[in-house]
């Protein structure tokens, strides 16, 4: 299987045009001492466009911020046509118009081409959105699971230590849930 790693953004030690650092990512497919060819290049500007960061092809990748450069690890990602994409806290950086767009990507990649993904995330609202299994952990324990039995109130209390609750409100006249953490000591 491929696999493809997005990391949390941390500006890279060298100086690289983030079209190169994007294509970086088919360097897999191409061989460890081959060199990106045109089409590599057209593909990930085409990458770039469709996250809507084009006009960053042209940039330095230590001129752009680092939602940009969050954006960017994806695209690179992306590059690499994964059949497993692993994700640490994706979200990191990010504004929430690119944080529900990337999460949207990602749906659709697991249901479109069957990809797998693995997502660690803070943000239960995501694991709910587009997981199928969740895993819980902490430093004391787990617990794996479909995430119907993993992302309940009461489990999530117990590992959060937080009150949590699971609220339904509607959207577009579609009934949607999302997880609130009560914040006990702001009276």
């Amino acid at each position: 299987a491929r696999l493809a790693y997005v990391p949390q953004a941390k500006a890279p030690h060298f100086s690289y045009g983030v079209l190169d650092f994007v294509t970086f990512g088919c360097v897999r497919q191409a061989g460890l001492f081959a060199r990106p060819g045109k089409h590599d290049f057209a593909r990930a500007q085409a990458v770039l466009q469709s996250l809507e960061i084009g006009p960053l092809a042209q940039k330095s990748i230590d001129q752009i911020s680092g939602g940009e450069l969050q954006m960017c690890y994806f695209a690179k990602a992306l590059m690499a046509d994964p059949d497993v994409m692993i994700l640490d806290e994706p979200e990191s950086n990010l504004d929430f118009y690119n944080q529900a767009k990337m999460i949207e990507m990602l749906w659709r990649l697991a249901k479109e081409r069957q990809m797998t993904i693995v997502l660690n995330t803070h943000f239960l609202n995501y694991a709910e959105r587009i997981s199928d299994k969740c895993l819980l952990m902490t430093k004391r324990q787990s617990l794996f699971g479909v995430k119907s039995a993993v992302l309940r109130e009461d489990i999530l209390e117990r590992y959060f230590r937080v009150p949590v609750r699971k609220c339904r409100y509607e959207y577009q006249g579609a009934g949607e849930e999302t997880f609130i953490i009560a914040l006990r000591n702001l009276a």
